[in-house]
């Protein structure tokens, strides 16, 4: 087999790295999806507690007007409903589109001036914009985990907020 032969047949790096930077973009595409899936449920949760938490208190407190919760009960309750609505927030927050990088008209007109260039310096191009985005990607999907991460553990201290005003309306 003559060098020439040799040549074309061997892989190159860009032909191992291109396909492993695909799929490290689609699991970065995936997470993104499961941390506002995550979000979602935070803010559902947390609406659907505060309505109960308001409905209760109507249902109580306005069927019979001799009951009364004292003050710290109270202000367990009410700061349960405060600290759920944070929760919430912080959820939103985290579901608030994001500037990812994506191929631009821009991209598509350096490609089209680049033409013709050789496979190996469009792949160099190509990979070159793909580990951007894989960047930003993964430095956004981070900031998202983390405000998701926050915003779970403040819904726990909710939850933990009206046990302590049932505790306390108990005593």
């Amino acid at each position: 087999m003559s060098g020439d032969a040799q040549e074309k047949t061997a892989l190159q790096a860009g032909d191992v790295y291109g396909p492993l930077m695909v799929t490290m973009l689609s699991d970065q595409a995936a997470r993104k999806s499961s941390i506002e899936q995550r979000a979602m449920a935070v803010i559902t949760t947390s609406g659907a507690l505060v309505t109960l938490l308001v409905g209760l208190s109507g249902l109580l407190l306005g069927k019979d007007t001799e009951l009364r919760v004292h003050a710290a009960p109270r202000a367990a309750l009410i700061a349960a409903v405060l600290v759920f609505v944070a929760a919430a927030i912080l959820a939103l927050i985290t579901t608030t589109l994001r500037a990812y990088l994506n191929f631009t008209m821009e991209d598509v007109d350096r490609m089209a001036n680049e033409w013709d260039f050789s496979g190996a310096e469009a792949r160099q191009n190509v990979f070159d914009a793909q580990k951007e985005n894989l960047k930003r990607a993964v430095e956004l999907n981070d900031k998202k985990a983390l405000l998701l991460q926050i915003a779970i553990g403040i819904e726990v201290g909710a939850v933990c907020l009206v046990a302590l005003g049932v505790v306390l309306t108990l005593i």
